[in-house]
Formats: structure tokens, C-alpha cells, sequence
């Protein structure tokens, strides 16, 4: 029974290309639509930002590790600023190209092979993660992959960088759109949300108007005694933390207000998200820093000595897990420089 309901090889092969094939005409269509000078870039300066990183496979080795993450950082954030200015640069000349018929075929024909080109880069990172991961699982019918030349002599060595690339000019230009005051607004209006919810809560048993409604209400529920309380106090929390939602919505509102009338300014735009794009990659790579520390400090067996002898078992497993993502960041150059050479992972 199973037989019959799995595919054969030949079978899969079609439908496979099949898909791709309605995939590619999809995106082709969709960046024939949208046109190019509205069409996201990210493939084409993922891809530019990758090329960018594969000079790192010749670095010699050297004794200053620290100094070579930080150039390798510096480098990358340098040539990251400078893809997306090129980017900048070039959509106005195609959003130009839309006044003439000529320059609206050029920017619809540019944009379908845009769309084909994102669908393929963004199948090649996480195809490339995909297969890296599995490598060590011996999945048979992947060989044909893993003992093909270009994995064996390049896809393999750069998968990881690759991923890890994309995920960087995802945060960064996430950081330029959302802008360093934008967030400070979002963050702002969470707290007070939060603020509201605790505040409301804490009113609801400390003042005595609040603490007597809610016993009132929840004498009205025919239950168990400890139940109808907590009902009454959930009603009487909710009156008042929606109350305070309402100051919070206005609030909102004016920020809001004040965050558009900003926006006017072109020159403040660019230098808003230029400041929490740097915000965004100081985050980024201390997340980054302090994962790596914390993966080498596993890998290298400390952890079983921090953990008392009836853990042994759960600090082997530990050891073997992190082994393995040691084993998948290490795989690419820019990646296994920036865990390598970590500062912190340099003290232990």
C-alpha cells in the first residue's frame, strides 16, 4: 500500500519541474506587473553583498584574531552601505524611465527577470542552509547533490555565508524603513500598553472603589467562591486598562502625527534610518557575539564541568548538538571568522 502511494523518481523529477516551472512564470508575471522600479532588489544585493565575501577565502591566517572580526565587520557593514546607496542612486533613473513607452517596456521586462532572480536567490539560501544541515544525516537521495562538482568544490564552503548575508541586508534595510524615531514611537506605545495592563491590575486590588466593584460583580456568578473572584477582578482590570488604552490611543495618535510631519524631510528620513540601521547592526552582531560565546563555551566542555554528574547525560547531548552548529558555521569563511575570532569566545 505505501508503494503505491509514493511517487517514483521519474514521476517526482516531472512534478518537481513542473512546479518550478508555474513558479517562474508566477514571479515572472508578478515583476512584469509591479515593474522594476518598484520591485524589491534584495536578490540582486544579496547576491552583490556575497560576491563581496568571497575574497575572505584567501585571507591569510593570522595571530589578531580580534582585529581581523572587526575588519571583516566594518567591511561588511561598509560594502552592505554601499549597495544600498547604489540602489538608491539607481531607482530614480527608472522611475524616470515610466514617462516614455520605450522606458515602461524596458522597466516591466527588467522587472519580471527581477522577480525570476529573487525566487532563485531566496531557493538558493535556504536550499543552501537546507542541505548544509542535512549533510551529516547521509539523506540518500541527496547524494546526487552532495558528490556533484559544485557543491562539492563550492556551494558547499559558501551555503552558510550565503544565509547569513541575506539575514544581515534583511536587518539592515528593515533598520533604514523603520527608522530610529519610528521605533522609538513603537516602543514607547508597548511600554505604556504594558504599563497600563500591570497599572490596572495593581488598581483593581489597591483601590477600594475598584476592590469592592469587583466583589459586587463577582457576587453575581453562582460558582465557586475563588472562581467568581477571579472573574470580577479580570471585568474590573479590563474597564481599567481599557480606559487607560484610550489615553494611549491618543497619545499614539499625536506621535504619530509628529513622526509624519518629520517625515516631510527627506534629509531626516535618510538620516533616521541611517542611525538605526547602525542601531540594528550594533544588535545584530552583538546577538551574533554573544551566541558564538555561548556555543564555544559548550563545544569547548566546560558545560560538563559546570553541571553536577547526574547531568552528564544532558551535557554529552549538549555538547553534540552545539557540535553540530559549530560544524555548519564554520562550513564558510565570513561566518567561521566572525565565531572563530570571537572576542568573547577568545577569553575562555
Amino acid at each position: 500500500m505505501t508503494a503505491q502511494l509514493l511517487f517514483d523518481a521519474g514521476q517526482l523529477q516531472t512534478i518537481v519541474i513542473v512546479a518550478a516551472c508555474v513558479l517562474v512564470a508566477l514571479a515572472f508575471l508578478y515583476g512584469v506587473i509591479k515593474k522594476f522600479s518598484r520591485m524589491s532588489w534584495l536578490g540582486w544585493q544579496t547576491t552583490l553583498l556575497f560576491a563581496a565575501t568571497l575574497p575572505l577565502s584567501f585571507l591569510p591566517e593570522t595571530q589578531n584574531g580580534t582585529l581581523l572580526f572587526c575588519l571583516a565587520a566594518g567591511g561588511l557593514l561598509a560594502v552592505t552601505a554601499l549597495v544600498f546607496l547604489a540602489g538608491a542612486v539607481l531607482r530614480k533613473p527608472f522611475l524616470a524611465l515610466e514617462a516614455g513607452a520605450g522606458g515602461r517596456a524596458l522597466n516591466r521586462i527588467l522587472g519580471g527577470v527581477t522577480g525570476v532572480f529573487n525566487i532563485a536567490v531566496f531557493a538558493a539560501i535556504f536550499g543552501g542552509l537546507a542541505l548544509v544541515c542535512a549533510e551529516p544525516y547521509n539523506v540518500e537521495f541527496l547524494n546526487v547533490i552532495y558528490t556533484h562538482p559544485v557543491w562539492t568544490n563550492f556551494a558547499a564552503g559558501h551555503a552558510f555565508d550565503l544565509f547569513f548575508v541575506f539575514m544581515f541586508a534583511l536587518f539592515l534595510r528593515w533598520g533604514y524603513r523603520t527608522g530610529f524615531l519610528r521605533m522609538i514611537v513603537t516602543l514607547t506605545v508597548l511600554t505604556l500598553t504594558l504599563f497600563a495592563v500591570f497599572l490596572s491590575m495593581y488598581m483593581t486590588l489597591q483601590v477600594p472603589f475598584l476592590s469592592s466593584f469587583a466583589a459586587q460583580i463577582a457576587g453575581t456568578f453562582p460558582m465557586n467562591e475563588i472562581a467568581a473572584g477571579w472573574i470580577g477582578f479580570g471585568i474590573v482590570s479590563f474597564i481599567v486598562a481599557f480606559v487607560f488604552l484610550l489615553v494611549i490611543i491618543l497619545i499614539a495618535f499625536v506621535l504619530n502625527l509628529l513622526l509624519k510631519a518629520a517625515g516631510k524631510s527627506h534629509a531626516f528620513v535618510v538620516f533616521d534610518g541611517i542611525l538605526f540601521s547602525l542601531v540594528t547592526f550594533v544588535i545584530l552582531f552583538v546577538c551574533v557575539i554573544g551566541v558564538n560565546f555561548g556555543v564555544g563555551f559548550i563545544a569547548s566542555g566546560a558545560i560538563s564541568e559546570a553541571l553536577p554528574e547526574q547531568m552528564a547525560g544532558v551535557a554529552e547531548a549538549l555538547t553534540q548538538s552545539v557540535g553540530f552548529y559549530e560544524k555548519v558555521v564554520t562550513s564558510s569563511p565570513l561566518s567561521n571568522i566572525f565565531y572563530s575570532y570571537n572576542p568573547l569566545l577568545l577569553l575562555i
